[in-house]
Order: C-alpha cells, then structure tokens, then sequence
C-alpha cells in the first residue's frame, strides 16, 4: 500500500469512527457539566472586562464593540488548549491597543487529544506510512467539531451576563458583539447588545424583504411587528424579547435558538 492509499484509507476507517466515539464522550461530559463549566467560562469574561475597564480609565482605550474568543490552531499542536481574549473598540482586529486574556478550553480539547492519541496508535498498522505530520494536519480538519461545544458553551454562558459586574463597568458602543471563532478568521456570535434606538416600521418592512444571513443573532426586542409576513426567514439566537408578534406569518422561519422572553405571539403562524 503506497503512502497516499494509505492515508485514504486511514481518513476513511480510522478517522470518522474514533472522532464519533470522542464526540460521544465530550458531549456526554458537555452534558452533565454543563452549568459547572459556565463559571470558569463568565470569570475569563469578567477578566477581560476588568482589563479593558482600565485600560479606558486610564485613556487608552475607546469604547468596546467586540470581545471576541478566538481557537488558536499553533496553540492545539503545541498542547495548549487556550483560547485568545480580545477585547476591541469598532475597529475591531485593526484596534492598535491590545487588551487580552485566555480562556482554558482544555475540557473540549482533552478529547480532541485523546483522539490524536488514539490515531497515533492505529497509524502503527501502517507500516510507517502515516507519521506526526499526518497526525497533525487531521487534528486540525477535526478541531471545529470540539471548537463548536466552547461555542455552545459561550452562547450559554452569557445568558448569565447580567452577573459580570465588570461587564456593566466598561463603556459599550451601542451595538456590541461577543464572538467565538478562529484567530482572525470566521466566528459566531454567542452575545449581542444592541440599545440602538430602532422603529418598528422599518424593521418590519427589512424583515419582510427576506434577505439572507441578516437577521440571525440580531436584537429585535421591544418591537411592535404584529401581523407581519416573516415567512421563511432566517431568526437564529436573534432576541424578540418584549416585542409584539401577534398574527404574525413565520412559517417555515429558521427559530433555533431565539430568544421570545414576553414575546407576544398569539394568533402568530
């Protein structure tokens, strides 16, 4: 068998059936800690906050638009599993002035280690044929599977953020987002603060254009949008909290996750 029908075939047996049972395990584990986890989750969150509430203080820094968590993919090689902080004003990942903490992801990424472990022993049945560097290159293909459970986490997590006391203490821009994602590359918003002040109508006459991709993760709370024709958009994790959805068409809609706390909904489709 030469090197590239070896590594074939090692994709196609060995990966998928290890990486199922370890995902099994840590969402399993994900399951039962859940609410244990969030606490080590909110104090990196208040950490980050406490620094950036400084540095403003002290005239360094703007307003905060962005905190975002970003998996760093040299970190999981080397046998780090943190996560970078950084806290941003609106220019985001262009803000000259660094504010930065870490996060310990080590209770998803263990897995994702015991699993490199694992391949490691079943590459021995391949003659030499799948080394470290092969190994490696898998580990990170297979990260966004366990990378998505601190997402999960995340978005869990800051339902909670009424308790970060330093949260309240830093100055926010009026739209402000907490994403988990990659170093500087695609995230998720898991928190969105948005206190702009918005009118009815012409949400109602957005949301009735049907884009795509551009309602998710939005805050449409407090908003009177009654008997609007919203079918078949896309409202995932956005909050309609306190808003007025009586009569409402959102068939079809994409819902997971959205937030309806005193959302009035009756007669809504």
């Amino acid at each position: 068998m030469g090197r590239e029908e070896a590594l074939q075939h090692f994709w196609e047996n060995e990966v998928p059936k290890r990486t199922i049972a370890r995902l099994h395990a840590l969402d399993a584990y994900y399951r039962a800690e859940k609410e244990r986890l969030v606490q080590p989750f909110l104090r990196s969150f208040d950490e980050i906050c406490q620094r950036m509430a400084a540095m403003q203080q002290q005239g360094k820094k703007g307003k905060m638009a962005y905190l975002t968590y970003s998996m760093l993919r040299t970190e999981l090689l080397s046998g780090s599993n943190h996560y970078l902080l950084e806290a941003t004003d609106s220019r985001w990942f262009f803000d000259p002035v660094e504010c930065q903490a870490v996060y310990d992801a080590s209770w998803a990424f263990r897995f994702l280690d015991e699993l490199a472990a694992e391949w490691t022993e079943a590459a021995r049945a391949y003659a030499g044929q799948i080394g470290p560097a092969e190994i490696e290159r898998i580990k990170l293909v297979q990260a966004e599977k366990f990378h998505q459970y601190v997402v999960s986490l995340g978005r869990y997590a800051l339902q909670q953020v009424d308790s970060v006391e330093a949260f309240w203490q830093v100055e926010k821009e009026d739209e402000l987002e907490v994403r988990v994602g990659e170093y500087l590359d695609q995230s998720e918003i898991v928190y969105c603060r948005d206190v702009r002040p918005k009118d009815s109508q012409q949400i109602r006459a957005w949301l009735e254009e049907g884009l795509e991709q551009e309602y998710g993760y939005k805050v449409l709370a407090g908003l009177d949008l009654a008997k609007g024709q919203f079918a078949g958009i896309d409202l995932r994790y956005a909050d309609l909290g306190n808003s007025r959805l009586s009569g409402a068409n959102l068939r079809e809609s994409v819902l997971v996750g959205t937030r309806c706390v005193r959302t009035e909904l009756n007669e809504a489709d």
